[in-house]
């Protein structure tokens, strides 16, 4: 097709570009060159720069798909980390213009009127006053007269979009509309029994002159909708309602398309999805490979666990997926197919096409799996509806947190400290070798939290063992309390310490008053702290209070 000497059936993965073959050079482009199946071979990730904004991601782009974010680019208010230091939107949501209690990163979609955020009342301006997206939902003019037909919904019309109904007109039968608004529906015909089943048409019988049918009947396979409820033969597996010839006795797992019975399941012309991962991406470059559930007919499931060579979870793991081109006519050739992330627990699933085979590599900060160009092949073929997990462990360790000793204060306490956090979500950064640099959401989270002295603090920095008043590991929200001496300064600290790839998304309160019967005079008291933490990977926040 583009004249360079290859066809797709010797080999040409793109016979649309003559510079796209088996023989050609692969060069740092973001394409397979020599369709070896990989694109890039041979270039580290990140070597090339894909916006051309001067920085690749090796240069510190943690988006090369876009030329407005890089190191040293202006931060603006859009979720996104322009300036690329690990933050979305630093410094821009700490000024609440209009005084009226929330941010824009706080949803203020109008940070410059006092009248206009979250929770608001939709006032009927033209604005959105409740900052949902929508102007004046939920307001009307009762008064006017839309349809026309002389009455207003103050007037009591009860359907002012159509100018037949409305006070006065004529009761039309079996039109199952309250044409005159006097809250009886086809009235006094929806009132009658007229086959006697002891289902008027008001009480929800769907065909009034067939006495087989309404809401207490049973459903038959007889492509009528018997029991009312607007579904046809539903739960009753003897009908083949879609003319297929299968029933769902027979086997039919869909009974609604035709195209769907065991007679196509099996054949690879009619089973969509058979390689691909379907994957949906937006323009903040956010990734999800949830969309297969939607598009294909029979399908798999993939799940992954990674872990460490201490037997601990892999968070942020990379998974990029292939399989095979079997479905096509090239059995012998594998085609990238997906990507998916570990969370927390060092795991991640997706759905998959049925009938193939699925190789996969695995990239992480603590190693790879299984090295070099080479790939595992996970399974050799999918099932419909089966679920297959996948265990890798990989040769590198995680970050291992020093031992916390909890002890008590000394008995000179002379501040109450009382600490509250949560950890609303998590948002796990990765670096896909065909999706890009690109972050993924999940609900929860945990951090370590620790009350201790200057030294203890000292030995925390130093991945020492330390000794702590208070110790709270592995939370996703906690209260703490505790009395802490007045000779030495108190550091509180949440810890994200040993995560490679998660930030840690939440709120924080934290607050002192005297302790038993101490009193404080003169400038003494300290106003209680309530902020928002964003704690990256690898990393802590410390509250610290000079003695």
């Amino acid at each position: 097709g583009d004249g360079d000497g290859w066809t797709v059936a010797d080999g040409d993965c793109d016979d649309t570009d003559e510079l796209v073959n088996p023989d050609a050079v692969e060069t740092a482009n973001g394409r397979d060159d020599d369709c070896d199946g990989l694109a890039d071979t041979g270039f580290a990730d990140g070597e090339v720069d894909a916006d051309g904004d001067g920085y690749t991601v090796l240069g510190g782009d943690c988006r090369d798909g876009d030329a407005e974010a890089y190191p040293g680019a202006a931060e603006l208010v859009d979720g996104h980390d322009d300036d690329c230091d690990g933050i979305a939107d630093d410094g821009l949501d700490e000024t609440d213009t209009d005084a009226d209690g929330f941010t824009i990163l706080a949803g203020d979609c109008d940070d410059n009127d006092a009248t206009i955020y979250p929770g608001a009342v939709e006032d009927g301006n033209g604005k959105d006053d409740d900052c949902d997206g929508v102007a004046d939902n939920g307001q009307w003019d009762f008064s006017a007269d839309v349809d026309g037909d002389g009455w207003s919904v103050t007037d009591g019309d009860c359907h002012d979009q159509d100018p037949a109904i409305h006070p006065g007109a004529t009761d039309e039968e079996g039109n199952y509309l309250d044409d005159d608004c006097n809250g009886w529906p086809d009235n006094p015909y929806d009132q009658q029994d007229l086959d006697g089943d002891g289902h008027p048409l008001l009480w929800g019988d769907c065909d009034d002159s067939d006495p087989d049918r309404h809401p207490d009947a049973e459903e038959q396979p007889n492509g009528i909708d018997d029991d009312c409820d607007d579904q046809v033969d539903e739960g009753v597996s003897g009908h083949d309602r879609d003319g297929d010839g299968w029933t769902l006795t027979d086997g039919d797992c869909d009974d609604t398309r035709s195209g769907a019975n065991p007679d196509v399941a099996n054949d690879p012309s009619l089973s969509s999805n058979r390689l691909y991962i379907i994957t949906a991406s937006r323009g903040d470059t956010f990734i999800t490979t949830e969309r297969t559930e939607a598009y294909g007919t029979l399908k798999s499931t993939l799940e992954f666990e990674v872990m460490d060579a201490d037997g601990a979870p892999v968070d942020g793991a990379m998974i990029s997926i292939y399989g095979t081109w079997e479905v096509y006519g090239y059995p012998d050739q594998w085609a990238w197919a997906g990507e998916v992330v570990t969370d927390l627990d060092g795991q991640a699933s997706t759905i998959v096409g049925e009938y193939n085979p699925y190789g996969y590599i695995v990239s992480s900060s603590v190693g790879e799996y299984p090295g070099g160009d080479l790939l595992d092949v996970g399974v050799w073929e999918t099932l419909p509806y089966e679920t297959y997990t996948i265990v890798t462990d990989l040769e590198g360790t995680t970050p291992a947190r020093p031992e916390a000793d909890e002890v008590d204060p000394a008995d000179d306490a002379a501040v109450t400290l009382t600490a509250s956090f949560a950890v609303e979500s998590y948002r796990v950064a990765a670096d896909g070798a065909y999706t890009g640099t690109f972050s993924r959401e999940f609900d929860g989270g945990r951090l370590d939290a620790f009350v201790m002295d200057d030294d203890s603090y000292a030995a925390f920095l130093d991945d020492e063992d330390f000794a702590a008043w208070a110790v709270t590991q592995d939370a996703g929200e906690a209260d703490i309390a505790v009395d802490v001496p007045h000779t030495d300064g108190w550091v509180l600290v949440l810890s994200n310490r040993d995560t490679l790839a998660s930030t840690m998304v939440g709120w924080l309160q934290v607050a002192i008053e005297p302790a038993g019967d101490v009193e404080w005079t003169g400038d003494a008291a300290q106003p209680a702290l309530d902020m928002r933490l964003r704690i990256p990977p690898g990393d802590h926040l410390a509250i610290e209070l000079a003695p």
